[in-house]
């Protein structure tokens, strides 16, 4: 059975509890959208196996469930959160504002979401009620998914700015060592993926003194940043 929206709008809210509480026993509802997700009226909201015996009022329960919006909000919606910022940094890099200070400051902000977001368990694709009830939720972002929008945009448009570039370096650095120390090194792969795209964007900017691009390499690579002095 599916259940469609009944308006056009962004899921803000999607409870799994009321969701479940909506479902006959031994009943499957996959939940076709996640919060933060835009959806047109008529699109299948969810889908439910088998098909219920009241199918219209289940029907009708389950659609009350989810909120649709006007807008979009942060309530259920992480990644609200990060295009907001993302957003402001791209407004900074543009080439009417040009404000690198500002865009290298939301990229030290994104890092602070990113810490907390990391190392916190990851909301789970599939929730089990009472009475054998299922709602599968394959549409939830992942960890890897926060890591590519909050960096992916500015670091495609970052390149000609190497202030900004190495900051989003040494943030990227500094998230690898924080989530290898808090025990979530699964993480790794896909901001190692970000900072090695960074580089071969610099490498490859035309118009950059060998200087910078030396300076920039050795704070995305290596062990020891060119920002610390050595103590005699």
């Amino acid at each position: 059975m599916a259940v469609p929206a009944c308006r056009d709008g962004w899921i803000t809210q999607s409870p799994s509890e009321q969701i479940l509480a909506a479902l006959p026993p031994s009943t499957v509802a996959r939940l076709e959208t996640r919060p933060g997700a835009y959806i047109h009226k008529g699109e299948v909201l969810m889908r439910v196996r088998p098909t219920p015996r009241d199918a219209e009022k289940v029907r009708d329960r389950l659609e009350a469930t989810v909120e649709i919006s006007d807008s979009r909000t942060m309530q259920q919606d992480v990644d609200f959160a990060l295009r907001q910022l993302v957003d402001v940094a791209l407004r900074a890099l543009s080439a009417a504002i040009n404000d690198p200070t500002i865009a290298a400051e939301v990229v030290l902000r994104l890092g602070s979401v990113l810490r907390v977001l990391l190392t916190t368990e990851s909301p789970s694709l599939s929730v089990c009620g009472a009475e054998d009830r299922v709602l599968q939720r394959p549409w939830i972002l992942s960890a890897d998914e926060y890591i590519e929008h909050a960096f992916e945009q500015i670091r495609q448009a970052g390149p000609t700015q190497l202030h900004v570039a190495s900051t989003l370096a040494r943030v990227l650095r500094m998230l690898v060592e924080h989530v290898r120390s808090a025990g979530r090194p699964e993480h790794i792969p896909a901001l190692q993926h970000q900072l090695d795209m960074l580089v071969d964007a610099i490498e490859a900017q035309p118009g950059l003194h060998p200087e910078d691009v030396r300076r920039f390499r050795a704070v995305a690579r290596s062990a020891t940043d060119p920002a610390e002095h050595r103590i005699q």
